[in-house]
């Protein structure tokens, strides 16, 4: 009952491995950048190749217009928040909005519009609507290649948002033939991959969007080698099924001489060579580690103060170099203080829990140590995200999936039936009506009177 609830919603409840660190370029920081550079030109601060004469400098780079700017700088404020309470279909209202306007201001050839572009792509995709996204980012990133240039951190930002959009409609589009999606996932590799390597330059392997990009290539490498394996179910005739839940019916009895319920185990199988696919395991964990260790050592961002945690100095660096005993890997989530770090914990213990399900029985240590992982960054996104964040709902979600693996179904379900009783999203016929509602204002004359006021109005 639960899954198909929660499978209805699945791209919006964001399921394994999705996240959203790249989130929201805001056009607020990019549209008074630009503003300044438009100025200081006008101003003869550059003034050699443009006919050397101040009038001449001013018809070509005109002073540009503060209020509109202002104005549109306050739309994207609006769709910050609306992302944040997880209204996504009035923040593509919005940004719909936000990206006319911007154009009309700017033109087609400007970082602001491309940043618009890029808005509307995510609300796009965390709406499930992959084709209309993946356009608009792919336009985002013309227009920065161009502008630019292919090197710099922008137009890294829109191969970082199609890697994840990829990978997303790999998980969710159900339409999606099987070659389909396996040419989904080494798109999102290539893509991701390219833009890690840009961020390692233009803002250094510490910085969070940088650890973003390694860590979500190193989930699609997991990703990759999942998709060369099958699930299937567990059968009474297993011998190591059968042993193991022999067991866990013996350690299940209570004090009034009750079992509890056989679990039945699922299991990934490998359909390659073993030696490759653990190959394929062992690069995306080094990848998933590497970028939680980073996330940990170099926190950035808001973060909550953990219990007990001490700080970490010069030594703790050095320490953090040594091989990781198994005790130290189930307990690292007790480090985990920032948003950053919280993202790269999702994806190492989705990870987890994949790998541990190609053993029979389950590999108890890589569990415990997702269930340690998920736990911190639920507490984390709890402290410092809004209660119905999707990001939140994310981590909700996969724990539930882990639990259930763990034979935890009771907690699993428990879990599911708090997601569908908080998580409220907008019905079909709610998005159809907004949809009709967009193409009418869309073909009044009189609403291109109104947005000409509003831009022309101070804020």
């Amino acid at each position: 009952m639960y899954r198909g609830v929660l499978r209805r919603h699945a791209s919006r409840i964001l399921s394994e491995g999705s996240t959203h660190r790249t989130l929201i370029n805001r056009s607020t920081t990019t549209i008074s950048r630009f503003s300044r550079a438009l100025s200081t030109t006008a101003d003869g601060g550059g003034g050699g190749g443009c006919g050397g004469g101040k009038n001449n400098q001013k018809e070509k780079f005109p002073m540009p217009d503060r209020d509109k700017e202002m104005h549109l700088a306050s739309i994207q404020s609006q769709i910050t928040d609306l992302y944040k309470q997880g209204n996504f279909p009035e923040a593509l209202k919005i940004s719909k909005k936000l990206l006319k306007e911007t154009e009309a201001h700017f033109g087609r050839n400007h970082p602001a519009t491309a940043s618009a572009y890029n808005n509307l792509g995510l609300m796009q995709k965390l709406l499930g609507d992959f084709a209309e996204a993946r356009q608009n980012y792919s336009q985002a990133m013309r227009i920065y290649g161009k502008v630019v240039g292919r090197d710099h951190a922008s137009y890294a930002m829109t191969l970082h948002n199609l890697g994840t959009l990829s990978k997303s409609q790999v998980h969710f589009d159900t339409s999606l033939k099987a070659t389909e999606r396996l040419s989904l996932v080494e798109q999102a590799l290539d893509q991701l991959e390219e833009a890690w390597a840009i961020r390692k330059i233009e803002l250094g392997e510490e910085h969070p969007l940088t650890v973003a990009s390694r860590s979500g290539y190193g989930s699609t490498l997991a990703a990759q080698v999942l998709h060369q394996h099958k699930l299937v179910e567990g059968k009474p005739d297993d011998e190591s099924i059968s042993q193991s839940t022999t067991t866990a019916t013996a350690e299940g009895e209570s004090d009034k001489g009750e079992t509890k319920p056989q679990h039945q185990q699922r299991r990934y199988v490998a359909l390659g060579p073993q030696t490759v696919t653990d190959k394929g395991w062992n690069a995306a964990e080094e990848h998933l580690r590497e970028s939680l260790e980073t996330s940990i050592y170099n926190p950035r961002g808001r973060s909550v103060q953990q219990q007990g945690n001490k700080k970490k100095n010069n030594n703790n660096k050095k320490q953090s170099k040594k091989p990781k005993t198994k005790k130290d890997d189930i307990l690292a989530g007790s480090d985990i203080e920032t948003l950053s770090a919280a993202a790269a914990a999702q994806n190492l213990a989705v990870f987890l829990k994949s790998r541990a399900m190609t053993e029979i029985p389950y590999n108890e240590d890589r569990l415990n140590e997702a269930h340690a992982l998920y736990s911190q960054v639920e507490y984390v996104r709890t402290q410092l995200l809004p209660e119905k964040h999707p990001d939140l709902y994310a981590t909700k979600y996969s724990l539930a999936e882990l639990l259930e693996a763990m034979g935890e179904e009771d907690k699993a379900n428990a879990l599911r039936q708090e997601i569908v009783d908080t998580y409220d999203p907008p019905s079909e016929e709610e998005l159809a009506k907004q949809e009709a509602e967009e193409e009418e204002e869309s073909s009044s004359p009189d609403m291109v009177v109104k947005i000409d006021k509003t831009m022309s109005s101070k804020p």
